[in-house]
C-alpha cells in the first residue's frame, strides 16, 4: 500500500519507518533477537564475513502475527530520517492515538484494565511495552504478497 501522506502524522510515521528500513538506518529482527530468517535484507541486515549484522537501530521484532516496535526507538529513527519540512512533532503519546485513529494498529491493550494502545510482548525474553503494526504496511508490500509472514524463517 503507497501511502501520499506528508500531512498525516501517523502515515509519515509508517512510511518513514519503512524508509528507515530500506536506507540501512534501522532494523528489525526475530522475536529472539536474530535475522528474520529468509528476510534478513528486508528488514535492514545485510551480510558481512559469513555472518548477518543489523544495520542502524534496532526499532523491533517481527513475527507471523505482525511487527513490534518499540516506541521510542521508532520515533527517533523517524525524526532522524525526516527532511526539512516534513519532520514528525508529535510526541510518542500523540502518535500512538493518531496510530489507532488511522487504523494502523493490530492490536492494542485498550480492552483490558491497562487501557493502553501499546501491547505487552516477550521479545528476546524481555517483557517489552510495544506498538503492534502490520508488517505489509511498513514494507509498503503490494497486496498480491500479503501473508509472507505466515512462517517466518521458514520460506522467504
Amino acid at each position: 500500500m503507497k501511502y501520499q501522506s506528508s500531512a498525516d502524522p501517523a502515515l509519515r510515521f509508517v512510511e518513514l519507518l519503512g524508509s528507515a528500513i530500506a536506507s540501512g538506518q534501522a532494523h528489525v529482527a526475530d522475536p529472539n533477537g536474530l535475522p528474520p530468517n529468509g528476510y534478513e535484507a528486508a528488514w535492514g541486515w545485510r551480510r558481512e564475513n559469513h555472518a548477518w549484522r543489523g544495520l542502524g537501530t534496532k526499532i523491533g521484532w517481527i513475527d507471523q502475527n505482525g511487527l513490534y516496535v518499540d516506541c521510542d526507538a521508532g520515533m527517533r529513527v523517524v525524526r532522524s530520517v525526516a527532511v526539512a519540512g516534513e519532520e514528525i512533532t508529535t510526541t510518542a503519546a500523540v502518535m500512538r492515538r493518531r496510530l489507532q485513529e488511522r487504523g494502523l494498529l493490530r492490536t492494542t491493550d485498550t480492552d483490558t484494565v491497562r487501557k493502553t494502545l501499546t501491547i505487552r510482548k516477550r521479545l528476546e525474553k524481555v517483557r517489552r511495552e510495544v506498538l503492534h503494526l502490520d508488517a505489509d504496511q511498513v514494507l509498503q508490500v503490494e497486496s498480491d504478497d500479503a501473508g509472507a509472514w505466515e512462517e517466518p524463517g521458514l520460506t522467504p
